[in-house]
């Protein structure tokens, strides 16, 4: 995240944003099979329905506030570094929209039309989540070169700090 070419902050904000996904998912499908060992959870299917509605209303939620915050924080920001370091911010916080349905299809996982659902949902966001990366990063990559080319910053002429 330290370079000032797009790239590769992109591939920083990615990374980021896989790893905390990565970790979140990895904890919730252990958590899942050892609820699935231990008794598998019992409701209607009807349940089930609200529950994927509700985690995509929540996923949809996160990623609004996400980039809504990464907006206000960019424009506050007056240095390259508080605005790279948003967009690392904005990557850790946007894994949460997929880990929710996710997470939700690990604790039923012993209803498996009902987990592969989730598990589907989560995708959708995870990809979802990938291509916003790809969008905030090159807005703000053009905030960027506007403190960089104004020298207002005590970072500007350092373009590769």
């Amino acid at each position: 995240m330290q370079s000032a070419q797009p790239q590769v902050q992109l591939r920083g904000m990615r990374q980021g944003y896989n790893l905390a996904f990565g970790l979140t998912a990895t904890l919730g499908l252990l958590l899942g099979l050892l609820g699935w060992w231990l008794g598998p959870v019992q409701f209607s299917g009807e349940l089930g329905l609200w529950l994927l509605l509700l985690a995509a209303v929540l996923a949809g939620l996160v990623i609004w506030l996400t980039g809504r915050t990464l907006r206000s924080q960019l424009n506050q920001s007056r240095t390259p570094h508080e605005q790279r370091t948003a967009l690392l911010g904005a990557g850790l916080g946007l894994a949460t929209a997929p880990a929710i349905p996710w997470l939700l299809g690990c604790a039923v996982v012993s209803h498996l039309p009902l987990a592969l659902s989730f598990a589907a949902s989560a995708g959708v966001f995870y990809g979802l989540g990938w291509w916003l990366l790809g969008r905030w990063q090159a807005a703000a990559s053009d905030k960027i070169l506007e403190v960089l080319q104004s020298g207002s910053s005590p970072e500007a002429g350092e373009q590769n700090d």
